[in-house]
């Protein structure tokens, strides 16, 4: 085995064993109530149990002197976001305030209790206006990068936007090189496992990206479907999410020495779940540019462009809560360098490396922009394997690191 692969090997082999095992994070809801003077703290899963803390049954079950005449503040945090609920001795409003989300409402039912059922209704989305509903999905999507649906690489329209990227500048089956595209079936399928630092702020990314292609004759035009599946985990508490892309590959210039593809799509997906209490869904279209040059030493430049636009809606699916009402832009710009090593078994093996650079404009969005700096290993030019290693780097303290496996034919 040459010098240099013997090294990335084993280079590949230290950073698995440096990622290990996620350590497991703090829940992602928290409650610290305090009722008459007493203090109690708990951590819940999902968002269903805190809600069910709001009733006399779900607060006498933390702290079991309260009556509907008892003082009570209470702290909740959730996935990133800091609200409180405050009834005061001997009345029977309830308040409940989220800071970051402009939200500040008082309850008052005939009862203490009527009131909760008032406040739990408001939190399910089942007596709630659609803008105070979306405020709280704008907050989550800018606050936190904790979010299933948006605010972060790992969130549905993170993920959407790095998917039509990478539909664009590297099909099924192709390694990153100058060779003509083969006419007819392309298919490729993987694992993407993406790990930011073990805490509540960041989700933990589990992702199998599939794709499709047909070209029309060699080195013609080439359509293709991109369908990433993922889940997401916070802390225990998972959420889940898929979407689709049509697109169609256009060649431009087809030489020895230069090679231009552009490749429009459009992509539909969804993510959430009850327990993290959010589920949207996400249209919008996409172009990418792929250009790519020969250097000398059989050196493959690269240089990759996406703009991608998404629209976010609510998706309503059981007590989801959250609507969202979202409009966002992503600038992918991206340079690559590719070249073989020589074969191991009579199969051909390719280095590559690039550095993306994503933006983000349009509503808030948590982490607004970030890099990944990519080394990957190809095994093969028919069937090729490859393996890669990403870091991302983004603003709001966004670190993480991306394992990636994936096969084509």
């Amino acid at each position: 085995m040459p010098p240099l692969l013997r090294a990335l090997v084993a280079g590949a082999l230290a950073a698995g064993a440096f990622l290990g095992s996620p350590a497991r994070a703090a829940a992602p809801y928290q409650l610290e109530l305090t009722v008459d003077g007493q203090s109690v703290t708990r951590g819940y899963d999902s968002i269903s149990e805190v809600r069910a803390v709001l009733s006399t049954a779900g607060i006498q079950d933390l702290a079991p002197s309260y009556t509907d005449r008892s003082a009570l503040n209470g702290t909740l945090r959730l996935r990133g976001l800091t609200g409180n609920v405050v009834m005061a001795p001997n009345s029977s409003a309830v308040r409940l305030i989220l800071p970051a989300a402009g939200i500040d409402r008082t309850f008052t039912g005939a009862t203490r209790e009527e009131s909760q059922r008032q406040a739990l209704a408001f939190l399910s989305g089942k007596a709630s206006e659609g803008a105070e509903l979306e405020k709280i999905g704008e907050a989550f999507a800018g606050r936190t990068g904790a979010d299933p649906v948006a605010g972060s690489p790992a969130s549905l329209l993170g993920q959407s936007a790095m998917a039509d990227h990478w539909a664009g500048t590297l099909p099924p089956g192709d390694i990153g090189g100058m060779a003509p595209r083969e006419a007819g079936w392309h298919f490729g399928g993987g694992f993407e496992y993406l790990r930011p630092p073990a805490d509540e702020r960041w989700l933990t990314s589990y992702s199998l990206p599939f794709a499709a292609s047909y070209t029309f004759g060699p080195d013609g035009p080439e359509a293709f479907l991109s369908a990433p599946l993922a889940m997401a985990d916070l802390g225990g508490s998972q959420s889940y999410m898929g979407s689709a892309a049509l697109g169609l590959r256009v060649p431009l210039v087809r030489q020895a020495v230069a090679r231009w593809f552009v490749s429009p799509a459009f992509r539909y997906g969804a993510a959430g779940s009850e327990a993290s209490g959010a589920v949207g869904a996400s249209y919008g279209p996409s172009v990418t540019s792929d250009l790519r040059l020969a250097l000398p030493a059989s050196i493959t430049l690269g240089i990759g462009n996406s703009i991608s636009h998404y629209w976010t809606k609510p998706l309503d699916l059981g007590d989801g809560g959250l609507r969202y009402d979202l409009s966002n832009t992503f600038f992918r710009n991206g340079v690559s360098l590719s070249r073989p090593l020589g074969r191991l078994s009579e199969r051909l093996v390719t280095l590559g490396g690039s550095v993306t650079d994503t933006r983000v404009a349009g509503s808030r969005f948590a982490v607004q922009n970030w890099q990944e700096y990519r080394l990957s290993l190809t095994l093969g030019e028919r069937v090729p394997v490859r393996a890669s290693l990403t870091y991302l780097d983004g603003t709001d303290g966004y670190r993480a690191w991306q394992l990636g496996l994936s096969l084509a034919f």
